[in-house]
């Protein structure tokens, strides 16, 4: 991901926004004026503009997001305002310089607005579920999936799955996540022993 500018600059445009809105916060309020708030000077509001670069990235991701969000799956939702918050990001930053947005600042907001969405569309397709059976199933597998690799054997499974009803519906479960391709299942030899044991994983 790109570096739109320096971190100690873009501290120093944050700190100076942050007392600028400190002082607006504390400023005296006065009911008898026309407003509510006793201005202290004449307000100057900084314009920042997009370059022409910036525009372009913006556009190409709006239109990416808009194909996202028109999908039909269960997270397309998520793509509907990916778009402004990468415009916001990118304000953000420029307005810590108090410059114009430019394409590396466009190109960091929407690089980062895309991970953070994907990585949230992760999280909700493995911890959303419709029902109690979904419910657990994904609980099972995010136990096998935390133990990398290694997998983990029936026995220990077993063990940390004990909020489950029954031996017959921890079964139905695990050949289900196994036929969904979803987890995985081998038989290794483990530690000194010679007989093997079945070994959950996912790949």
């Amino acid at each position: 991901m790109c570096s739109p500018t320096p971190l100690h600059t873009t501290i120093s445009g944050i700190y100076c926004i942050s007392t600028k809105v400190r002082a607006y916060n504390e400023m005296p309020v006065n009911p008898g004026a026309k407003g509510n708030i006793t201005e202290l000077g004449i307000p100057k509001p900084l314009v920042i503009r997009s370059s022409d670069a910036a525009k372009i990235i913006f556009r190409t991701f709006q239109k990416e997001t808009l194909r996202l969000s028109d999908l039909g799956a269960e997270t397309s939702a998520m793509w509907c305002r990916a778009a402004e918050t990468a415009k916001k990001i990118a304000l953000i930053l420029a307005g810590s310089r108090f410059t114009d947005i430019t394409a590396d600042d466009a190109n960091y907001g929407c690089e980062l607005t895309s991970t953070l969405v994907k990585n949230a569309c992760v999280s909700i397709r493995e911890n959303l579920s419709d029902n109690e059976f979904e419910r657990e199933s994904k609980r099972v597998e995010a136990i096998i999936r935390d133990c990398g690799p290694k997998g983990i054997t029936t026995k220990d499974l077993v063990q940390r799955t004990r909020f489950l009803k029954s031996r017959i519906h921890r079964k139905t479960l695990l050949d289900d996540l196994y036929e969904s391709e979803l987890v995985n299942r081998e038989s290794r030899a483990i530690g000194v022993s010679s007989k093997p044991s079945i070994v959950w994983f996912c790949e």
